[in-house]
């Protein structure tokens, strides 16, 4: 592959297809129509010919026949006077019509030409006017010959016996002339061609329209694509496509791929905004405290603790903001393997509890498992682990003040397994508690910087529950404390 090919691909540029693939289908329709007549054609052909040929022969054996039993009665040699008797006219008693006789009837109707010589092979009768060949083979097999006048047919010899003497009386003739054949031959064969060149254009121009036709959801799905090449940043518009085939069955994956795509690309683009946003705000503290300690502080010991103290801490929370907004973009691109991930969460609960008393001894933290061991749920262990995690770091950063208990049921319904958590801390205003799923939203502002965190959790919480199609409930009460009741599905 060239340099220019591949520099030309990654700018977008998309070359014409050269060979197009609704021509390619119609010529293979067309010739596979024109092959398949044609092979149709020859068969046809040759059994019609064969099976002409093989009446004329049976024709021209009839007729031979039919002379070898009228003249073999005679008991004579048979010449011009004698031979009148075999072939005169008669006339028919009851309409009084003149007939000619069986053979010469016979001879007109398969227009056999009747050669008829005495015993010294000189011609006496003859249907042409003239002999066609000399009487030199009487072997009785028919052969196709040439004769000097040009013709070409089946020609029959063979000498005629008395049938009371047994003797040679005549020697008969019997020439059939295929030029007729030739030329209903040669006109099949310019009829076959000319159907078979008709019916092959017929079949490409079907074969074109049929395919222009089925290609056309494909020319839906490729002008889509040379939008979203032309206009990356747009909002992608899913193709519809109605011809319930393969071609829509693409397009569904299409439309699935390219949601994903926007999906992600939002999460990239949220995810930019959110660290440019959110980083703003530590990296000018930074700045500032470096620019007095630079100015006033360089001899200043205390100055110069306070700073750096500042800094780090500063630097820590820059740190966890950018963890969990990396948390918060892989939440929204979960794989679909995940769903079909099941878990006993009483187990998974215990254990997060566990850990949780290690790092917060000072709280107290119930346990209530009500599901007797069947709150088996349709979710990853690890994201449940997750989820927990959040709502338990919530509750101990909120608690404040208040007393210092974490209350945990765990309880099965018929659809979902619940999970509810009570903490007894500050609790979140009404008019606030529509916002918490949101990013980076954190209630109580006033103590924002006392109580830490990014305001990410909840809403990673939110995505979490969402993919796997549960229901988080929010109920709070400012100075009592707040509950969340976390249901997730029931495994089948």
């Amino acid at each position: 592959m060239s340099r220019s090919k591949v520099s030309k691909n990654f700018t977008g540029i998309v070359e014409k297809p050269k060979r197009s693939l609704l021509w390619r289908w119609s010529f293979a329709n067309a010739l596979f129509f024109f092959i398949a007549f044609t092979l149709f054609a020859a068969i046809a052909y040759r059994s019609a010919t064969q099976i002409l040929l093989g009446r004329q022969k049976e024709a021209i054996g009839t007729v031979m026949q039919l002379v070898d039993d009228h003249l073999s009665q005679s008991t004579e040699p048979l010449s011009g006077s004698n031979l009148r008797t075999v072939f005169e006219y008669r006339a028919n008693r009851s309409t009084g019509v003149i007939q000619t006789s069986d053979v010469l009837s016979e001879l007109i109707a398969s227009r056999t030409q009747l050669f008829v010589y005495g015993i010294n092979k000189q011609l006496i009768f003859s249907t042409a006017g003239q002999s066609i060949m000399s009487i030199d083979t009487t072997d009785g097999k028919i052969e196709i010959v040439n004769t000097a006048q040009g013709y070409q047919g089946y020609l029959l010899s063979q000498p005629i016996r008395s049938q009371k003497t047994g003797k040679i009386v005549a020697y008969a003739q019997a020439f059939f002339d295929l030029k007729p054949y030739y030329g209903m031959r040669n006109a099949l064969i310019a009829w076959l061609s000319g159907l078979a060149l008709a019916a092959t254009l017929a079949a490409a121009l079907f074969g074109y329209f049929k395919a222009k036709r089925d290609l056309r959801p494909l020319k839906g799905i490729s002008d889509s694509m040379m939008h979203v090449t032309a206009n990356p940043l747009e909002i992608f518009t899913p193709i519809s496509l109605q011809s319930k085939d393969e071609i829509q069955q693409i397009g569904d994956f299409y439309n699935v791929m390219m949601a994903r795509l926007m999906i992600v690309q939002k999460s990239q683009k949220d995810f930019i905004s959110d660290v440019s946003h959110e980083l703003r705000t530590p990296i000018a503290i930074i700045e500032g405290n470096l620019k007095m300690l630079m100015r006033w502080g360089k001899d200043d010991p205390s100055m110069l603790a306070e700073t750096l103290e500042i800094s780090v801490h500063e630097i820590a929370r820059m740190n966890t903001m950018i963890s969990e907004m990396l948390e918060l973009s892989r939440s929204e691109q979960l794989s679909e393997e995940n769903r079909l991930a099941t878990c006993m969460l009483s187990k998974e609960c215990a254990e997060a509890i566990r850990n949780f008393r290690k790092l917060y001894p000072d709280f107290e933290i119930k346990f209530r498992d009500e599901s007797k061991g069947t709150g088996i749920a349709q979710v990853n262990a690890h994201h449940y682990t997750q989820m927990l995690t959040i709502l338990l770091d919530n509750a101990v950063k909120y608690t404040g003040q208040g007393e210092k208990l974490i209350e945990i049921a765990l309880s099965v319904e018929a659809d979902f397994v619940t999970t509810r958590l009570t903490d007894h801390g500050m609790g979140i205003p009404e008019s606030e508690v529509p916002r918490v799923f949101e990013r980076f939203f954190r209630a109580d502002k006033s103590r924002n910087r006392e109580i830490g965190g990014t305001g990410i959790g909840l809403a990673v919480l939110s995505n979490l529950v969402k993919f796997y199609a549960g229901k988080i409930v929010l109920e709070s009460a400012v100075g009592v404390g707040t509950t969340f009741t976390l249901k997730l599905p029931k495994a089948d």
